[in-house]
């Protein structure tokens, strides 16, 4: 493994295993706290006091989503509004846990701006989780990873272009056919903006942070000219054989990071009867969703 390669991983590492409060890039915050009203200040900094970090991350993200929706302040939703909203998640086939969590959220932040603060808050008792089916993935084995096995997956990784790959199908969401039709000039290295074709050929953009601008950069001068035919093909990913990558290359990728990390295993069947693995592309887009808003990464291009 080379020195950049080490560097990739231990950049990498490090950030996953820091708290959001150490990872924040500059704008981000600003991002995350536009638009909260004084009473939501107060209520987070109450949380503060009370409950670890994590949690306090979690109370915060879920009012920034559903402040998002509303476009309002949360204060000001009605028991419609939340309605409309954990709607809006189901239809969008978020998991019933998440939903469950969203909720568990908004309802704290009503029942203490009225305990202490005498403000009129609308009646949640009616709203119940169970009323929301599961999602049609529920179950199946298609679950979010944890980070302990990010990391994990991270470590056993050898070459800068696979510890590349897995790195922006966790930190953009990326899918996997999307990521493998990137090209060098999709890239804008200034603004982090990478083009992507996206389900139907529609052209989307995702953004990266600012972790990956030396590892990206280091690939696209050095090491990625060193695969057979990387002048003439314009895809930033290439194999052994200076082809472009397709899907099935990158969760092989996945796949033998995962085998080698000793944490891939069967957690269930698709229709046709093939095995959902552990660790896969998908799984990495799903961590992405869950675990994003604790990095201040912004999901609108979760579809």
């Amino acid at each position: 493994m080379t020195n950049e390669e080490k560097s990739v991983q231990t950049t990498f590492n490090d950030f996953l295993g820091k708290e959001l409060g150490n990872t924040e890039e500059p704008g981000v915050r600003v991002r995350l706290e536009g638009g909260r009203s004084e009473l939501e200040e107060k209520y987070l900094r109450d949380c503060k006091k009370r409950l670890s970090q994590h949690t306090v991350k979690g109370h915060k993200c879920c009012l920034r989503a559903f402040r998002k929706f509303l476009g309002k302040p949360v204060e000001k939703a009605t028991k419609l509004d939340v309605r409309e909203y954990l709607n809006d998640l189901k239809s969008g086939e978020r998991a019933r846990s998440t939903i469950a969590h969203k909720l568990a959220a908004i309802r704290a932040f009503f029942s203490y701006i009225q305990e202490y603060h005498q403000v009129d808050a609308p009646d949640l008792s009616g709203i119940r989780v169970k009323d929301y089916p599961k999602s049609r993935w529920e179950g199946k084995g298609r679950v979010a990873l944890k980070r302990l096995d990010i990391i994990k997956i991270l470590e056993a990784v050898k070459p800068l272009r696979d510890t590349l790959i897995i790195a922006l199908l966790y930190l953009t969401g990326l899918r996997a056919d999307e990521l493998a039709k990137i090209k060098v000039e999709d890239i804008d290295t200034e603004r982090r903006i990478i083009g992507v074709v996206g389900k139907g050929d529609k052209p989307r953009k995702v953004t990266y942070l600012s972790l990956l601008d030396g590892p990206l950069q280091h690939w696209i001068d050095h090491e990625r000219k060193s695969y057979v035919s990387s002048e003439k093909s314009p895809y930033l990913f290439l194999s052994k054989h200076g082809d472009r990558l397709n899907p099935n290359s990158i969760r092989r990728i996945v796949d033998d990071a995962a085998e080698r990390a000793g944490i891939q295993e069967v957690m269930g069947k698709r229709a046709d009867g093939g095995k959902i693995h552990k660790a896969n592309p998908h799984a990495f887009r799903r961590s992405f969703a869950t675990h994003g808003a604790e990095f201040g990464i912004p999901l609108d291009d979760i579809s």
